[in-house]
């Protein structure tokens, strides 16, 4: 009996403990001015956890049978979003390695969000990512994708091709830009469309963050182009609520991204 008590406040303690974590996961993002929906979706889970018990007995008081059903309802749903989670974080670590590339592979620097006509953390590192590549293969050209949104100044493209030249002292010659899309879907599109227009190489070396290279490969296949990884680093205050936005947005992009 003193074991099963023992038991029980063992997973009392590491729910509220998840539960707890869960919530501050909010912290690291708001230091850096992030606030979106993937960034409070973990905290609701989290709010959820620690009023378990409260939500327990609502559901006991439901009657047995129906209680059982809920039981059994939550316990698939949990076993199905592990494994769903679990087969998109091997497919997401498998391929946030950097890959050696052919000699004659362009540039794509996929756009992220642009404030006072600078670049955000995430865009800058993906900057220099590709400035680093670039300097190292100075044959290369690049493409800077990525267009401008309602609250941006100039757009993700004109970013990345500005502080390109202005910062790291490359060659406005060798900087194609893309600045219609609004989503790595059109990034893509439109950057093979510049590919087949300039007959450019059907190569590409991709330029984003780690947690998004396995989509942006797959969408980058789609368009006929062979991909190969040089994922940047990424700000460690983001990379929770990367990952959380980067879980949903993989499935979307499998199933009705065209």
């Amino acid at each position: 009996m003193k074991l099963i008590t023992n038991q029980k406040s063992l997973k009392t303690i590491i729910r509220n403990i998840i539960g707890i974590l869960l919530v501050l996961s909010i912290i690291p993002p708001l230091t850096v001015g992030v606030l979106n929906v993937f960034v409070l979706l973990p905290a609701f889970f989290g709010l959820i956890l620690l009023a378990f018990p409260l939500i327990s007995k609502l559901v006991h008081h439901t009657g047995g049978k129906n209680e059982k059903k809920i039981l059994r309802l939550f316990i698939s749903l949990v076993i199905i979003a592990v494994l769903l989670i679990g087969t998109e974080l091997i497919c997401i670590w498998t391929n946030a390695v950097r890959q050696s590339s052919p000699a004659d592979a362009v540039v794509i620097v996929l756009g992220a969000q642009v404030k006072n006509s600078r670049p955000t953390l995430i865009l800058s590192q993906r900057i220099h990512a590709a400035a680093d590549y670039l300097a190292a293969h100075p044959d290369a050209v690049c493409i800077a994708s990525g267009g401008q949104g309602s609250d941006e100044d100039i757009s993700e493209a004109q970013c990345i091709r500005d502080t390109l030249i202005n910062d790291c002292n490359i060659n406005p010659g060798r900087i194609y830009l893309e600045d219609t899309s609004v989503s790595t879907t059109e990034n893509l599109k439109n950057s093979a469309g510049i590919i087949a227009k300039m007959n450019l190489s059907r190569n590409v070396v991709l330029v984003t963050d780690g947690f998004h290279m396995f989509r942006a490969k797959f969408l980058t296949s789609r368009e006929g182009l062979t991909p190969f990884a040089y994922p940047a680093q990424t700000d460690r205050r983001l990379v929770f609520y990367l990952y959380v936005r980067e879980l949903f947005g993989i499935p979307k992009s499998l199933l009705l991204d065209r």
